[in-house]
């Protein structure tokens, strides 16, 4: 039996792209579902490479479209020099067949798995937080149903880490500020990953090499699919 059941909430995006290869290929984690975003790219790019992602790595796991901008703000523009036109560093994504579309849009399909599996869902949340904050909208009483939200995101000034948009705002929690503020203020368990985190885990070009010559498919598309977003870290490094 799987340990943890998630819900991949993501804006993919070369990062979120790498993490879904790791969580589908983990076999303490049972996929439910993906759940796409704005943020990296616009909804229609996101959609589509989360449907991709998933029909690739996790046959089987739907993929609900999610919202295509935050609650009170118009839509950032996609972020192309960091994860290039497609949102997957450019890369050929080939013939793979698509994961299936779920009718539902991606709040309701959180709201339907929480209910479905209480208290045992994990809502991992890698972009913007507006699906999460839809779905507490539509159905307040999911809340304490959740076993845990997990959320990539924040800056918190710890050990001298601060935003990676302004000093004081991460890319994620900036996305959508509104609905960030409804997600962390709701009873349910909260665990934050911040940028005092990712910052300092790092995988060196030495390490996807690694994976690349032992990880068979997968680990090739870890390779080609950072290519071009470990371009943009050498330069901003630089």
């Amino acid at each position: 039996m799987s340990r943890h059941k998630v819900i991949y909430d993501t804006d993919p995006g070369v990062d979120d792209a790498m993490a879904l290869v790791f969580q589908a290929l983990h076999p303490d984690i049972e996929l439910l579902g993906l759940t796409s975003v704005f943020g990296n790219a616009t909804i229609e790019t996101t959609t589509h490479n989360a449907r991709f992602l998933a029909g690739r790595f996790a046959p089987g796991v739907p993929v609900a479209r999610g919202a295509a901008a935050p609650l009170e703000r118009a839509a950032p523009q996609p972020l192309a020099w960091i994860h290039g036109d497609n949102g997957l560093g450019n890369i050929v994504l080939g013939d793979s067949a698509a994961a299936p579309l779920d009718p539902r849009p991606a709040h309701r399909f959180i709201i339907d798995s929480v209910r479905a599996h209480p208290g045992e869902v994990t809502l991992l949340a890698v972009g913007p937080l507006t699906n999460l904050a839809l779905a507490l909208a539509d159905d307040p009483q999911i809340a304490p149903l959740v076993k845990q939200v997990v959320v990539m995101g924040g800056a918190f000034g710890t050990e001298g880490v601060l935003g990676n948009v302004t000093p004081a705002a991460e890319a994620n929690i900036l996305g959508d500020p509104d609905a960030a503020d409804i997600v962390f203020g709701a009873p349910w368990p909260v665990a934050i990953v911040g940028l005092d985190v990712t910052q300092r885990t790092i995988m060196s070009q030495e390490y996807l090499a690694s994976i690349r010559d032992r990880g068979g498919a997968a680990g090739q598309f870890i390779w080609d699919v950072s290519r071009h977003y470990e371009a943009f870290i050498s330069k901003a490094r630089s």
